[in-house]
């Protein structure tokens, strides 16, 4: 039997000692790094994106779905806030928690197939991905998905290899809060299809499919008491409605590029040396077919839909993320096992490089002298919201008691989030019946209920609206926040009220 499952299945033995060991030592190493990334985001100044303050937002009403993605990232912040406050860090802290523990899964596959050795490096290089390192620092949908992808791999590993209802219960139950994290957990399902092949007629994996479909199923509800909100505008974003009326060769090449990039260019050669060299002719280690068995059912497909994703429409990179989880674990084992070792070393020497340089490149930025410009300064779309929203306190000190109105996402998302808890009243002009985003849901506001509003608009063409939805209608001095030498920040402001006396 294999070492992780023997050292799980079997009594206490040195095997199970070591496993121990490497699991504790990979979650130090997270840690680690996760306390490393809470200083950093300190050290930044930064505050959240218009995502995170949007997750944030819909962690103040937990329900089994939102406009546009499933219901899991939205219960951990909810238990994330609940513990430590509202504060960025703690809106942060699911990715800053749940990253160790998907690397220690990362850890158990890898020994499965390679060896303890090749475990803690593989989870170590995971751990410093560009890809990562970024995802670390904001909170997304990947978060959940990729812990979720990466135990679920493992239990299914174990099933099928032991054969013990419970890896196949535990396997059912991971993929359906997968499936509850972000939609691309389907993938898996495919992943697990080809991976069984003729075992599939075993009564252990439709059990499986079938608690992950049970868990997964209230949020269909929710979908469906929705009008298919998330399906639609999943289909939305994807541009299936274009879809095989261009073919972007440009698109493809920059969704390859991204891949790259959440490898780092160093791994990337590395696995292109691995697919030129193919198969060793003796292999050193009985499980590395199965290794490879797991990028083709767990990497390629994703990817190779993702890319066709782009080719005929489009594709962001991070859509294909959970494929860098098998792909790492083949990565580094064959490195390790090929005796590439020094190269290997070299790649995630790189990519912790890469990782120092992002989570401090302002402060490099002033050392090298580098002007900030709109061109050169990364982060500048999570600059100035703070001060933004300051002079909205400010500005609602004049008009006591106003309702606050928006209707882009960016600004309801940080507005809501800045000015809590008071924020969490703001309203939008839109409509349930024809939704644009979550708060056209849940905070739409007839113009015939509104006395007297303060509006809120980061675009310079909402007056003809307002003017056709408002008896009066006024334009107040714009707040404009300075991000660098050449952008700035500005939100038009607009005074509404439905006395139409003169």
């Amino acid at each position: 039997m294999d070492a992780v499952g023997a050292s799980w299945d079997g009594p206490a033995d040195p095997s199970r000692r070591r496993v121990r060991s490497a699991v504790f030592t990979v979650l130090a190493i997270g840690a680690v790094l996760s306390c490393y990334r809470v200083w950093a985001f300190r050290l930044s100044g930064l505050d959240l994106s218009v995502d995170e303050a949007q997750y944030w937002y819909w962690a103040q009403h937990p329900a089994w779905g939102y406009f546009s993605k499933p219901p899991l990232l939205a219960w951990l912040i909810a238990a994330s806030t609940a513990v430590c406050g509202d504060g960025a860090l703690c809106v942060k802290a699911p990715a800053l928690v749940l990253y160790p523990v998907t690397a220690a899964g990362v850890c158990l596959v890898a020994m499965e197939l390679y060896g303890r050795r090749a475990g803690i490096a593989a989870a170590t290089a995971f751990l410093l991905l560009p890809g990562i390192s970024l995802s670390a620092m904001i909170v997304s949908t990947d978060v959940p998905l990729l812990l979720c992808w990466t135990w679920a791999m493992l239990t299914l590993l174990l099933a099928d290899r032991t054969g013990r209802w419970r890896w196949w219960i535990a396997c059912g139950v991971i993929v359906g809060f997968g499936l509850l994290a972000k939609y691309t957990m389907l993938f898996f399902l495919v992943g697990a299809a080809g991976w069984m092949g003729r075992r599939l007629i075993s009564a252990r994996p439709w059990v499986a499919a079938s608690i992950a479909v049970a868990i997964f199923g209230p949020h269909l509800l929710w979908n469906s008491e929705s009008r298919y909100a998330t399906v639609q505008h999943t289909l939305h974003i994807a541009h299936w409605s274009t879809l095989g009326t261009r073919l972007d060769l440009g698109e493809l090449g920059e969704f390859v590029v991204a891949q790259i990039g959440i490898l780092g260019p160093m791994l990337a050669l590395i696995a292109g040396a691995l697919i030129v060299a193919g198969r060793p002719q003796a292999p050193a280690h009985g499980t590395r077919g199965d290794a490879t068995r797991l990028v083709v059912w767990f990497s390629l497909p994703l990817l190779g839909a993702m890319g066709l994703q782009a080719l005929f429409a489009r594709a962001n990179g991070n859509w294909a993320a959970p494929a860098i989880v098998a792909l790492t674990i083949w990565l580094v084992g064959e490195a390790c096992t090929r005796g590439w070792r020094r190269s290997l070393r070299a790649g995630v020497m790189l990519n912790a490089a890469v990782m120092l340089t992002a989570y401090h490149y302002h402060a490099l930025a002033a050392v090298f002298d580098v002007e900030l410009t709109r061109r050169t300064d990364p982060y500048l779309r999570v600059e100035g919201w703070r001060e933004a929203a300051a002079a909205v306190t400010r500005l609602r000190g004049q008009y006591p008691g106003v309702r606050l109105l928006a209707d882009e996402r960016d600004v309801l998302a940080q507005m809501a989030y800045q000015l809590r808890p008071g924020g969490l009243s703001i309203g939008t002009l839109g409509s349930a019946e024809a939704p644009r985003h979550h708060y056209d849901l849940v905070a739409a506001v007839d113009p015939a209920s509104v006395n007297e509003a303060l509006y809120l608009a980061h675009r310079d063409d909402a007056e003809p609206r307002l003017d056709a939805l408002f008896c009066a209608v006024r334009e107040l001095p714009p707040i404009s926040v300075r991000r660098t030498a050449d952008a700035s920040l500005r939100v038009h402001v607009y005074w509404l009220s439905a006395d139409c006396r003169p």
